[in-house]
């Protein structure tokens, strides 16, 4: 890391009256359960953003993996996309292996990022 920050500053609880204060803005936002981060995500801005994307896991409609998510917390960036591979490839550092909910995306089809 380039000495920034790590996304995970601050916490909010993952739920409906906690995410309506979330930024409509592009960024990065890590999802926790039992204090440990199970998903890294990316909003790109326009009509996909930290708030939307966290509205779309609490209703179930980005997978099982990451409605179970009860905290949540972001970082808002225009490089979403570097810097999601940035959070990926510190988690896959610290240990061997991508968060439960990145888990299934890359083993999807087409998935090339294979973190250092």
């Amino acid at each position: 890391m380039d000495g920034r920050q790590p996304i995970h500053t601050k916490i909010w609880s993952l739920d409906e009256s906690m995410v309506r204060y979330a930024p409509d803005a592009p960024g990065v936002y890590a999802l926790w359960r039992d204090g440990q981060v199970i998903y890294y995500g990316r909003a790109t801005g326009e009509d996909v953003t930290i708030k939307s994307c966290l509205i779309d896991h609490i209703s179930g409609t980005r997978g099982a993996t990451t409605r179970g998510a009860t905290h949540y917390s972001w970082e808002i960036t225009r490089a979403c996309v570097a810097r999601e591979v940035e959070l990926l490839s510190e988690f896959w550092s610290s240990f061997r292996r991508f968060p439960i909910g990145n888990q299934v995306e890359a083993s999807a089809p087409g998935f090339a990022m294979r973190p250092a």
